[in-house]
């Protein structure tokens, strides 16, 4: 029988806890992804019955993911797949699906004023993705995170992330709401090693720009996103 000392006992490094007892537990919501991969411009989503989200000439590479990742929705939850994207002569791109619009409108219940003739919606503020972990895990006290803040910070990162002079961070215009619901999940998950960097920039488009510095769970975040990425290449459509 194998006897520990003083010496087999270390204390586990931040990214190891992560690892441990986030990550390893962690199977990304593609619904939250979706959700958190909206551009949701001026104040909430424009919700509608077929055009699931639209894209700019630029973002033709971010609208083939989304496009993925609606697929990949609808064929594991054994619904008929009819995501299509469209791309116009202008370079715009349009992902539509009567289905996820369907299945969005039971999570965007709230219905704002109407801007520019759009009317906005948000989310509902009774959803598994504001709940406390002791209220989403029925008082599970192991599970001190809510996994779904963690798909919706993925899609939100997949669609925002951008690389300018060797410098990668998140490039989010019109949306002010979004981004503090990111910072404050991000500000659930994140430990003492890691920081959140925001600018806003008060411009037309009103943009705002997050910059991270890697620490203890950002690392593993990063890495999650990419096996996420990997993942969608590799599946069969």
């Amino acid at each position: 029988m194998s006897k520990y000392t003083a010496r087999d006992i270390r204390t586990l490094s931040t990214e190891e806890m992560f690892e441990i007892r986030l990550f390893s537990k962690f199977k990304a919501s593609d619904i939250y992804v979706i959700i958190g991969y909206l551009q949701e411009y001026f104040g909430g989503y424009d919700l509608d019955d077929e055009c699931v989200d639209i894209f700019f000439v630029n973002e033709s590479d971010k609208a083939g993911i989304f496009e993925k990742i609606c697929k990949k929705y609808l064929r594991e939850i054994f619904l008929e797949d009819d995501v299509i994207l469209r791309n116009t002569e202008t370079g715009h791109s349009s992902v539509l699906s009567k289905t996820i619009c369907d299945h969005l409108s039971k999570y965007y219940t709230i219905e704002e004023k109407e801007f520019l003739n759009h009317r906005r919606f948000l989310l509902n503020p009774n959803d598994d993705l504001f709940k406390s972990p002791r209220d989403l895990y029925e008082n599970n006290t192991f599970n001190i995170w809510n996994f779904n803040q963690l798909s919706f910070l993925i899609g939100f990162y997949i669609k925002n992330l951008v690389t300018k002079d060797d410098i990668r961070f998140l490039n989010i215009a019109n949306a002010n709401h979004k981004v503090d619901m990111a910072i404050n999940f991000f500000r659930d998950f994140c430990d003492s090693g890691d920081s959140v960097k925001v600018e806003y920039h008060f411009n037309v488009p009103c943009v705002s720009n997050i910059y991270f510095t890697n620490g203890g769970f950002l690392n593993g975040f990063e890495n999650e996103v990419k096996k996420y990425l990997e993942f969608l290449n590799n599946y069969e459509f």
